[in-house]
């Protein structure tokens, strides 16, 4: 199947819920603009819009599906570039922050 957007799911390992608790989610660097149907139906080709760009805030998500340890159905995002290397900022990216051990949000 082809797709020129994708869901991200966040949630917590069952066995690490009770050391962490997940507060926060952002996503960098997301394409503001995407396409409902891919330009090509060439397996593995990339659908962009002429006049991608990226946002220059994060978008953040801060109300969990499920209190503590999962963000479930709620980032969408559109197809973007691949990253040219680990260190590309210019790729979309996210921020996960949460509490361990009761200790605050980190």
């Amino acid at each position: 199947m082809i797709r020129a957007h994708a869901r991200v799911d966040v949630t917590v390992n069952a066995s690490a819920q009770s050391d962490f608790s997940l507060t926060g989610v952002w996503l960098y660097n997301a394409s503001t603009k995407g396409l409902i149907a891919p330009s090509s139906w060439t397996s593995g080709s990339v659908s962009l819009p002429s006049d991608r760009s990226a946002s220059t805030t994060p978008l953040p998500y801060t109300t969990m599906t499920t209190t503590g340890s999962a963000l479930v159905g709620t980032i969408y995002a559109f197809e973007a570039p691949a990253a040219t290397s680990g260190t590309d900022n210019a790729a979309p990216f996210l921020v996960i922050r949460g509490s361990w051990n009761g200790e605050g949000d980190s």
